[in-house]
């Protein structure tokens, strides 16, 4: 019996695009009904201009001209491209800058689809809502988080009806409870059976890897890794990690601290400090950046921002203690003191956490490591989430035949 297409569709390289690659090759190795292939597609060098006209037009003027139908004029997929792959089923990763709202009603209409929501944007068209904030129900022009985010203010809100249709005939994922709670909130028709929370799989190099569980036993050396895939992003929230690194310094000076950062964008470096020793790698392989795992006593995710972070799950694979803020769907991989440390996504909060592993006694510190490594193996094995998948292929497919 053949099996049965499942085409994904993502763009670029952020971590939906991780995510959904991963995901292409564990069914490929693992499912014996479905088959995958992925759509990739990059925004050319003309729709990046066009994209960074339009966004410096807009803080120029100070407008709220740029309405979600600017954001459809740089797709770049067409349905052309889908048809030629001949999708039994289509499983849509990321649409912002890749699909228009038209081809989103089109393929929901002739294809069974499936949306994994790596964070709020298929919801909001824009917003990444951790904050709290549930004013884009009301489609409101000035957000005071993406102001503070971007900086500038968007009003790309996903039209209500495309939300509201999608959720009446399309499955949707999404990788944490966070965000399940959140998709439920906006669901109208009351019935859950077509939402469901499944975890993305990491790539298999941390899985089929012995952890790495070698504590540094020095008490004045710091070894930390930061991994984004854009750094420069303000989501990320590096400059409250730098802050907190200078302050700890100040207070104890004997400490020396290595911060690897590992990603692209530009970065503003903090003042030159001859015990802050700051690495920039740009872009790592999988292999590559266990490697660098290895190396580290601490990765840390301080974002303001995030839904269930891979680079989490990856250093717990590697052995490595974890300390990331307490926002979305982060508390669900660290229990604070127990898997890991969760802190403030400030500055002070940071701080604490990073005094709170200084002052830990190593034992406790590798019991964590190992209860860390426990939970993200348990939770993570890809046969599993790979049949998790199946289902929903199988529910979002036969759905259509009956």
């Amino acid at each position: 019996m053949a099996k049965k297409r499942v085409l994904h569709i993502a763009g670029g390289l952020g971590g939906a695009f991780v995510a959904a690659n991963n995901l292409v090759n564990a069914v490929n190795t693992y499912s014996r009904e479905f088959e995958a292939d992925i759509l990739v597609n990059r925004q050319s060098g003309v729709q990046r201009l066009k994209s960074k006209s339009l966004t410096l037009f807009q803080s120029i003027t100070a407008t709220n001209m740029y309405e979600f139908h600017s954001a459809e004029s740089l797709a770049t997929v067409r349905i052309a491209e889908i048809e030629r792959y001949v999708p039994d089923l289509i499983h849509i990763h990321n649409w912002y800058n890749l699909l228009d709202l038209n081809l989103i009603n089109k393929i929901i209409r002739e294809f069974p689809a499936i949306f994994t929501m790596h964070d709020e944007r298929m919801l909001t068209g824009g917003c990444h809502m951790t904050f709290g904030c549930m004013n884009y129900r009301k489609n409101c022009s000035d957000c005071p988080a993406e102001k503070f985010i971007y900086g500038k203010t968007m009003k790309s809100k996903l039209k209500q009806n495309v939300v509201l249709d999608g959720f009446s005939r399309t499955q949707t994922i999404v990788p944490s409870q966070w965000l399940f709670d959140k998709v439920c909130e906006e669901n109208p028709f009351g019935d859950r059976s077509h939402i469901h929370k499944v975890p993305n799989i990491v790539d298999p190099v941390f899985t089929s890897n012995p952890k790495n569980n070698k504590i540094s036993q020095s008490n004045n050396k710091l070894r930390l890794i930061f991994v984004a895939a854009n750094l420069s992003s303000n989501v990320k929230n590096l400059n409250s990690l730098f802050k907190a690194l200078v302050e700890l310094l100040t207070s104890q000076m004997n400490l020396q601290i290595k911060l690897t950062l590992v990603g692209g964008g530009n970065v503003d470096m903090p003042s030159n400090n001859s015990n802050l020793r700051i690495i920039r790698k740009e872009s790592l392989s999988p292999e590559q950046i266990l490697q660098e795992f290895e190396k580290q006593d601490i990765c840390i995710v301080p974002s303001l921002s995030e839904n269930r972070p891979n680079v989490i799950v990856e250093a717990m694979l590697a052995g490595v203690f974890v300390i990331a803020s307490n926002v979305g769907g982060i508390p669900e991989l660290i229990e604070d003191d127990v898997t890991g440390y969760t802190c403030a996504p400030n500055k002070t909060g940071i701080l604490e956490a990073l005094r709170r592993y200084s002052k830990s006694p190593e034992s406790r510190k590798k019991d964590i490591i190992n209860e860390a490594y426990e939970r993200a193996s348990n939770e993570h094995q890809p046969v599993k989430i790979v049949q998790d998948h199946e289902r929903v292929y199988s529910n979002s497919y036969n759905s259509r035949l009956s």
